[in-house]
């Protein structure tokens, strides 16, 4: 990979200490397998939603949540019980989470007609931090089967913001849906994009003054796009490509990206960590911007050639940005920081302890701790949820 025999000693280090920790402070999870996942933080408030299977391979959707920065964790509440329940979610395509901090929503995709007999999105619920769980409304506002999917959920003042994939009109595009009751019901969607990429996830991201980002991957080229609203989603435009990287195949990658804002209140900058497959620049790069409209700045590029699937979090002037890399026949996490919104970046940390294939990591910033969480499985074991807690 090119790392420095030294930063590989110390990342081998690191690493099993890591498991340790995270062993003591993940949320328990049940014996069976862990499919999906997905965090969310709000200050100190961190939200968690997996998807486990059981023996029989059904998969339910589970909740837990800290008010501490990750150090407690309350007991585990059935999400989708008396609901459609998801159709296969897994990482890439996982349920989502989102509080605005009196409700929590949840959303997943149930089974259908569309891509590996996917169906419509179910939204659900919570007013009580998480102990009981409604269904929601139906941000399609329709009936359609034909799979509605790779979905990514964010809330600001009240509001909930859902972005997803969905084939009306004979092709996959990128739709957007807001809420303002608590996901009780949703307004009009809107088509963002009408053409994309068949299976990379979505990224939301809300913004001050009224800002809201999605993260998407295109179709001609496979390159990932943005879509810029002013308004709070009121109206949209799209903003061009993330790196014009110019990657033309006929297959999806099964990869998304992730966006974070660093600095004050008024002077933010809007960063993207996207990952392309074209030889010559595969792997993951991050770029940043004070202005879409005006262009972006290739600030670096994190890990090695085959670095992918990768998160990033923000706190002040400082980035962090997690993925998941092979080292021999294993996937493994790693970590890096910039102190300086992105202008340099420190030498990979490895997070993953060895002889486990640890995948699609996510970051959560909180005000004291950074906390990296992700799904990793040993040999033919089923596979858990692991958590890492940082300065």
């Amino acid at each position: 990979m090119g790392y420095a025999a030294s930063a590989v000693l110390l990342c081998i280090a690191f690493g099993a200490a890591a498991a340790d920790s995270a062993h003591r402070h993940s949320p328990a999870t049940s014996a069976g397998s862990v499919t999906s996942l997905d965090l969310y933080a709000r200050g100190d408030t961190l939200d968690v939603l997996t998807g486990e299977s059981d023996t029989k391979s059904q998969v339910a959707l589970w909740h837990r949540q800290s008010r501490d920065g990750g150090r407690t964790w309350s007991a585990p509440s059935r999400v989708d019980a008396g609901m459609p329940p998801p159709r296969r979610p897994h990482r890439g395509n996982d349920a989502q989470i989102a509080s605005d901090g009196r409700h929590l929503v949840a959303a997943w995709t149930t089974a259908g007609t569309g891509w590996l007999g996917t169906g419509r999105l179910i939204t659900a619920f919570s007013a009580d931090a998480g102990k009981s769980w409604t269904r929601g409304g139906s941000p399609a506002a329709d009936e359609r089967e034909d799979g509605q999917s790779y979905a990514d959920l964010a809330a600001r003042d009240g509001r909930f913001y859902l972005a997803w994939l969905d084939s009306r009109g004979g092709s996959q595009g990128v739709r957007h849906a807001i809420s303002g009751d608590g996901a009780t019901s949703w307004k009009a969607n809107a088509s963002l994009q009408p053409g994309s990429c068949d299976c990379c996830w979505n990224t939301v991201l809300p913004a001050p003054a009224g800002a809201l980002y999605v993260l998407f991957r295109g179709k001609s080229p496979r390159d990932m796009g943005l879509a810029v609203s002013r308004d709070d989603g009121a109206s949209w435009r799209t903003a061009g490509a993330v790196g014009a990287f110019d990657w033309r195949i006929e297959a999806c990658p099964h990869t998304g990206g992730a966006l974070a804002l660093s600095g004050k209140s008024g002077s933010e900058r809007l960063h993207a960590l996207v990952w392309t497959g074209k030889p010559g620049a595969r792997g993951l790069h991050v770029f940043n911007t004070s202005d879409p409209a005006a262009g972006w700045t290739a600030a670096a590029r994190v890990g090695g050639e085959y670095a992918q699937r990768g998160d990033l979090a923000a706190r002040g002037s400082e980035l962090i940005a997690v993925w998941d890399e092979p080292v021999g026949p294993h996937g493994s996490v790693f970590m890096s920081r910039s102190r300086n919104e992105g202008a340099q970046w420190s030498q990979p940390v490895r997070l993953s302890s060895d002889g486990v294939n640890a995948v699609y990591p996510r970051i959560a910033a909180t005000r004291e701790n950074l906390l990296v969480l992700w799904t990793e499985a040993a040999a033919d074991a089923p596979s858990k949820l692991r958590m890492v807690m940082l300065k």
